[in-house]
């Protein structure tokens, strides 16, 4: 009954938002009259490669799975010198869901909602979107709570005093994580990435751009309750990491169907894009902050390599539009040395993490 009252109220707001004429240019044209100057047509586009459409509001509905984890290594020391090390998992389900987006033109703010079992205890997720045709920016933050997988090693192996073991503890570890990508592609005048991922300005014809890309990532990893933490017997209690990547990569949109609108809500519009971008980062500033209760300890991390990659398929027809993508990306740390601990019982620290995240989305646009 829940997910029937959800799926009624995703229509009462599409129904809502098909209001009159005049009351689109009352309301909607005023917000829209203040967003405009990031919505209005690039003049510099060439119309025989790019389809730009007029900026109006447009709503989506779509369904998706999702799935984001980290795994962190915490070496140390203990009493005489014996070595240690804490491998601390946290993997949610798949996270399967049904979400909305509105905008106006290029820009679109969307809520999605889960569907089915559970993918973690608790999750909470949100995202905004600014895709222009040279450029764009997209926004993602996540809350994860669930249970920890971990393996704890003392000792070395093959000696008397090694010891190790495995298990999933049932009290959770909690995954919070902000990243902002943003993108500039050179190719500006025949070129958009976003006609694959969006439904406002379509490839006309096939082309390509070299691109740079920037990410931010800011994560907050921690063992939710004391339980959690005594479970794993390491000094690791929670860790804050901030993350500056740049880098290069090239995208592409192969266009193997376009047929021109009559009007400029695009009757007889048919258009077909394939696309696929690839971009390695470098991550130039890699700081984790790690608490031991009370004492906390920077760590720089060294000079390290990410990943992101997506790829998309959008068939656009009249006001319509349906849009199928991917993503994947791949975020890591090392320090670069290791660190007081804050106890006189545990000696220096280093750590090693792994974030990623996936996922495979459709949705249904309307131009309204």
């Amino acid at each position: 009954m829940k997910i029937l009252r959800r799926i009624t109220l995703a229509a009462a707001v599409l129904l809502a938002l098909q209001v009159p004429a005049q009351a689109q240019e009352t309301f909607f044209g005023k917000v829209g009259t203040l967003i405009g100057k990031f919505t209005a047509p690039n003049k510099k586009l060439d119309s025989n490669y790019v389809y730009q459409r007029p900026a109006h509001w447009n709503v989506s509905i779509g369904s998706g799975f999702m799935q984001t984890g980290v795994d962190q290594t915490t070496t140390f020391t203990v009493a005489g010198g014996v070595p240690c090390s804490v491998r601390a998992g946290l993997q949610e389900g798949l996270y399967k869901n049904v979400g909305l987006k509105a905008g106006y033109g290029s820009l679109a703010l969307g809520y999605n909602f889960e569907i089915g079992h559970k993918s973690a205890l608790k999750r909470k997720s949100f995202s905004f979107d600014l895709l222009m045709a040279g450029g764009g920016v997209q926004f993602q933050y996540y809350d994860i709570q669930d249970k920890l997988s971990y393996s704890v090693e003392s000792g070395q192996e093959g000696t008397a005093w090694y010891d190790s073991y495995s298990g999933v503890s049932d009290a959770p570890g909690r995954l919070r994580t902000l990243v902002v990508d943003g993108y500039y592609c050179f190719n500006r005048s025949t070129f958009v990435l976003s006609g694959a991922y969006r439904n406002t300005k379509l490839q006309a014809r096939s082309a390509g751009s070299f691109l740079i890309g920037a990410k931010y990532r800011q994560g907050d990893f921690s063992l939710a309750t004391d339980q959690a933490q005594a479970s794993l017997g390491s000094p690791l209690l929670r860790s804050g990491s901030a993350q500056v990547s740049v880098g290069g990569g090239y995208s592409f949109n192969w266009v193997p169907l376009h047929r021109p609108a009559c009007d400029e809500y695009g009757k007889g519009l048919r258009n077909l894009t394939f696309n696929i971008t690839a971009m390695p980062l470098v991550t130039l500033y890699n700081k984790m902050d790690f608490f031991t209760g009370e004492a906390s300890e920077p760590m720089i991390g060294q000079l390290g390599f990410s990943y992101t990659s997506r790829a998309g398929i959008a068939y656009s027809f009249s006001r319509f539009g349906l849009n199928l993508y991917g993503a994947y990306d791949i975020f890591s740390f090392v320090s670069s040395r290791p660190v007081g601990s804050g106890r006189v019982d545990v000696g220096p620290v280093s750590t090693s993490a792994r974030f990623r995240n996936w996922q495979i989305r459709l949705d249904f646009t309307v131009q309204l």
